[in-house]
This record gives structure tokens, sequence and C-alpha cells, in this order.
């Protein structure tokens, strides 16, 4: 599957995963903000500093996406083509917050990297927490392998992207 098919893949199911009978609940909204908050998507081979995109998520599975900051760029690296359309239509709505606010945990990062202090700050790691574990307990048109992905990355984030830990109960089994 080529990278524009998967990033488009990723925006529908933004789209087709909103439950009616939820309301403005966060899985309703992610689509629409994402949509606002992105202007331009590119994709890059690698992160490289001379382009300036953006912080280096250093390594691993970190080194996905990244934005200008506040300008509503993001950008695709092409390791983030590897992932599950539910893990890169989480990146995107993270990466699109980023037009509103940064990353603000500094050093005391539990895993290295791009860090949110609190849940309550309401950065782009509990907007993708968010997405992810509504999407994983309330998501339609999805298969329950889908869902159960969705929250095991939203348990993932809860427990290595905030400097506080937030203490959330996210369900271990999709339904």
């Amino acid at each position: 599957m080529t990278p524009l098919n998967r990033t488009l893949r990723a925006l529908e199911l933004l789209k087709i995963s909103r439950n009616d009978n939820l309301g403005g609940a966060f899985l309703n909204t992610a689509y629409g903000s994402t949509r606002i908050y992105i202007d331009r998507l590119r994709t890059q081979c690698a992160w490289d500093a001379a382009n300036s995109a953006g912080g280096n998520h250093e390594g691993g599975e970190w080194a996905w996406a990244g934005g200008d900051a506040g300008s509503g760029v993001v950008y695709l690296f092409l390791t983030i083509f590897s992932d599950h359309v539910v893990g890169l239509a989480g990146s995107l709505v993270h990466e699109g917050r980023h037009k509103i606010k940064r990353h603000n945990g500094g050093a005391n990062c539990p895993r290295k990297a791009s860090c949110d202090s609190s849940w309550s700050f309401g950065g782009a790691n509990q907007w993708e927490a968010n997405y992810l574990w509504w999407y994983g307990t309330q998501g339609t048109n999805s298969q329950r392998f889908m869902r159960q992905f969705a929250l095991d990355r939203a348990r993932l984030l809860h427990e290595r992207a905030f400097v506080t830990h937030p203490g959330l109960n996210i369900p271990k089994l999709a339904r």
C-alpha cells in the first residue's frame, strides 16, 4: 500500500469512526479538528536538521512525524507508513494538535522525548491518547482487532508520554 493510500485511509478512519450516539465526544470531533489544524501534509524519507521539520523524535517508532511549530505543516517520515492505520490516525491527531500546543515535559520525560507535563495540559499526547481510547471503546465501523490496537496504544501513551502520570483507567480489552 502506498504512503498516500495509507494516509488517506487514516484520514477516512478518523471520519468514519465517529459514534453519533456520543454527541460531542472526542471521537466525533477528532476528524474535524485534525482537518482544521493540519494545513499541509508532507512526506520525507527521514528527519533531517536541515529541513526544519520540528524536533527529532529520536529512534524507533517515535521517528514518525513532526511539524514546524504552529505552522500547520506536518511531515510524515517513511517509517510511519509501517504503522497500523489506527496508529497513523492517532499520529495525525497528535501532530495536528501541535498547531496549538507544543510538548512541555522537558527533560523529565519517561520516554526521553516529546512528553507533556500532565494530562490536564491538553497537549498532543492527551489528544492522541483520547482519540485512541474513545476509538477503542466506542468506535464504529471497525473490527475488534483495530479497537484493541487503539486501546493498547492509548495505554502506552498513558504510561510513558506524561511527566505526571495521569492515573486514568484505560480498559485492557476492546468490546
